[in-house]
């Protein structure tokens, strides 16, 4: 059974519609029947299992994957005709963080056409739009070094400040905190705390902290749907998502009230 949020349903305008998505990986069912509306500005916190599709359902948002069947929308246009609309902050563990480029030509190049010439000379207006968005991030001083001598949490600031780089409407984030040490963790989450205000963000974490603190919404993905509604779900979503019965101390990081509520606890 998935389980919505039938009071925002007719708030604000939809950003991403998917209708009845089914992705395939060969024979490896990906992600099945999924029906999600995410609003305008709606800050959105995808859960779930390893396995459970939610990196493929940003790809799939962005025309990256071939769907089996139904389809997606962003703005009303499909994945892949959308312009400058989203922009993407990748899983930190699939980069080469050894490339010889500093901090700003990273966040430059995230403005510029996907192929340029060896002897391209960057324009006054992109270094500075680069030096303002390190800025907004927190890590302006660190716009010449190498991305090598980066920690994962400046690493991370740097890939946000790119994705921004386009002046998207949307953002979309893959474990933008995964590997990252507390306080980078939690300067990350105010960034985008920050940029909610300003545009529709997708965020995939296992930070359930995260989750219960900061996002507005809450996608609760196992191949299927399970849950898409506020950020404080009952122990029938926790069973369908994870299969292993109800997990306080997992979920609750010291606020269950949040996450999780007390067992025997009425609405």
């Amino acid at each position: 059974m998935i389980i919505t949020d039938k009071n925002s349903a007719d708030k604000g305008k939809t950003a991403i519609r998917i209708d009845n998505l089914t992705v395939k990986y060969g024979e490896i069912l990906a992600l099945e029947n999924i029906f999600l509306d995410i609003k305008e500005k709606e800050y959105l916190g995808i859960i779930g299992p390893n396995g459970s599709g939610k990196t493929t359902l940003l790809r799939a948002i962005l025309g990256l994957v071939k769907t089996f069947s139904g389809h997606v929308e962003i703005y009303g246009k499909r994945p892949g005709h959308t312009g400058k609309l989203i922009g993407y902050v990748p899983q930190i563990t699939g980069l080469n963080r050894m490339f010889p480029i500093t901090v700003k030509d990273v966040v430059v190049m995230g403005k510029l056409k996907s192929r340029i010439s060896l002897f391209h000379k960057y324009k006054n207006e992109d270094m500075n739009l680069a030096n303002e968005l390190l800025a907004k991030v927190g890590i302006y001083d660190l716009r010449d070094r190498l991305v090598s001598e980066l920690s994962g949490g400046q690493f991370q600031k740097m890939l946000i400040a790119r994705a921004l780089a386009i002046n998207p409407k949307i953002l979309l984030l893959d474990e933008p905190t995964a590997s990252v040490d507390v306080t980078s963790k939690n300067q990350i989450f105010n960034i985008l705390e920050e940029l909610s205000a300003e545009m529709t963000i997708i965020l995939v974490t296992h930070d359930l902290l995260a989750i219960s603190t900061y996002v507005h919404s809450l996608a609760c993905l196992n191949i299927r749907l399970v849950y898409h509604g506020k950020t404080e779900i009952d122990e029938q979503v926790i069973d369908q998502l994870y299969g292993c019965g109800c997990p306080v101390d997992l979920l609750a990081h010291g606020v269950p009230h949040r996450v999780l509520r007390e067992h025997g606890e009425e609405e």
